[in-house]
């Protein structure tokens, strides 16, 4: 879709958090893959039959039997929100999914040699938040409490040329953050909910 709306928008874009006004969060693992007037939105990241096939007609989207699904608004070249109908606290209101653009991950590195390393992000010289990969982020007695066979862990995904940290928790994928940048000394992560900017990490290990 190049230029019917004055934006080039083909492409893959994620949900990076939904709701109404302030009150955003990310519950779902949503891609919205972009070509031309036809779109397609994964509820899952990736192909299956959990998606939707979408059209775009004067500024909204539509199912393929041609039943409105969400009007569209572009923020910016990199941030696109859907305004769906739906239902907030047993009313019917307008929910907001505000989606960013993927890019492809600047890095040399394999999947491998990133999830060697640990990085770690600081804010007013304390330890904001830490990346370790495919190690229980969680203490293993409450695991156990908890009847489940792991906690909370970290990989490194990727769709198409997009990297991402991938959270998983007890067993279930529940964040995807993409990275714009990764090397051996920093990692850099955009897409955060909440987050404006992007959210850089050092490698301590």
């Amino acid at each position: 879709m190049s230029h019917t709306y004055g934006q080039d928008l083909n492409g893959k874009w994620l949900l990076k958090q939904m709701g109404v006004g302030k009150m955003k969060k990310t519950p779902f693992q949503h891609l919205l893959d972009i070509e031309n007037e036809n779109a397609i939105l994964y509820m899952d990241l990736v192909p299956s039959e959990n998606q939707l096939e979408l059209k775009f007609k004067n500024n909204s989207l539509f199912l393929t039997d041609d039943k409105k699904y969400a009007d569209f608004k572009v923020q910016d070249e990199n941030n696109l929100s859907l305004m769906v109908e739906g239902n907030i606290n047993d009313k019917k209101g307008i929910i907001e999914m505000d989606f960013i653009r993927l890019f492809p991950t600047i890095t040399d590195l394999t999947i491998e040699e990133i999830e060697s390393f640990t990085y770690e992000g600081q804010e007013n010289e304390k330890t904001r938040s830490k990346f370790e990969f495919n190690k229980e982020m969680m203490d293993l007695e409450t695991v156990k409490q908890l009847k489940h066979k792991e906690g909370q862990k970290m990989k490194i995904e990727k769709i198409d040329s997009t990297l991402f940290l991938a959270i998983y928790a007890f067993g279930k994928k529940s964040v995807s953050l993409p990275i714009k940048e990764v090397n051996s000394n920093f990692i850099r992560i955009y897409g955060v909910p909440t987050e404006t900017g992007e959210v850089i990490a050092t490698r301590t290990e």
